[in-house]
Order: C-alpha cells, then sequence, then structure tokens
C-alpha cells in the first residue's frame, strides 16, 4: 500500500506541476501601474517559468513527504499512517506551493486575446486548489479539476508537462 500512495502522489507531482500555468486579466507596467497587455509569447515565457519554479517546489515537497513516510513507518506498510502524512503535506505544504503560484500567474496578465482561455484555466486551477482543501488525497487521485486546468494548459501551448 506504501508504494501505492507514493506512486499517486508522485504521479500527481506531475499533474500539479502545472499549477502556475494560469493567469489573470492585465499585467502592471514597472513605470508606475499603467495596466498593459501582455502578449501570448510574453505570457507564455512568464508561465513557464512559474511552472519550472513551481515543479521544483513540488519536487522538494514529495521527496520530503517521501523521506517522512519511510522515517514513520520503519520500512514496513501502513496506509493510515501514509494517508495521514499525505493529508498533512497536502495542507502545509502543497496547497500554499500552489496557491504562491495561481497568484503569481495572476499577476502577469493576460493576452487581450486570450482572456477568456486564460481565466478558464485560472478557475480550473482554482476549483483544483478547492478539491485539494476539501478533499485531501482523494482529490489527488480523481483530481479532475486539476486535469481540467492541464488540458487548457497544453492546449494553449504552456510548457508544463505532466
Amino acid at each position: 500500500m506504501h508504494r501505492w500512495i507514493v506512486g499517486v502522489c508522485m504521479g500527481v507531482i506531475s499533474l500539479v506541476l502545472v499549477v502556475g500555468c494560469g493567469g489573470g486579466d492585465s499585467s502592471t507596467a514597472a513605470d508606475g501601474g499603467d495596466s498593459t497587455t501582455i502578449t501570448k509569447v510574453e505570457f507564455t515565457k512568464q508561465a513557464d517559468a512559474v511552472c519550472a519554479s513551481g515543479k521544483d517546489a513540488r519536487t522538494a515537497i514529495f521527496a520530503d513527504y517521501s523521506k517522512d513516510v519511510k522515517a514513520a513507518s520503519n520500512g514496513k506498510a501502513d496506509p493510515s499512517l501514509e494517508r495521514k502524512l499525505a493529508n498533512e503535506m497536502i495542507d502545509e505544504s502543497l496547497i500554499p506551493s500552489m496557491t504562491a503560484q495561481l497568484e503569481e500567474m495572476e499577476e502577469l496578465g493576460s493576452p487581450a486575446a486570450d482572456e477568456a482561455k486564460v481565466a478558464d484555466m485560472t478557475k480550473a486551477l482554482s476549483l483544483g486548489i478547492e478539491d485539494l482543501e476539501k478533499d485531501g488525497v482523494q482529490a489527488l487521485v480523481g483530481g479532475t479539476n486539476l486535469g481540467a486546468f492541464q488540458k487548457a494548459a497544453q492546449a494553449y501551448g504552456l510548457n508544463c508537462p505532466l
């Protein structure tokens, strides 16, 4: 059972690595806060950078989870302990990481022609975070909103692989 939960969590790493690939309505100019439109190329480049940063953060989160499971279980499979540690990891590390990335992406703005697409991606991501808050590990297993976000991000051309 330990391998199953670790496997699910590691599989989900890939899914949640895309967390930062959403967006908001406008970007802010550095010269005084005027709202300007970001191009799709700029948005994609910046969103991909946020995704890469999130990937690194979540890789570390899941590595810590694996270490915690090994230390707490003394090498013996204990599904209830694994689930407890997974839910703690989700609440204490994964949700804050995903929320921070969502906020970073919203700060980028969105290309004027793609506001609806970016808003749909952001909405799916936000709903995925809500699913994690409500359902914990179960949301990782069934993650339909996170899956919808992944599909939308890939269709948009973002480099946020599973």
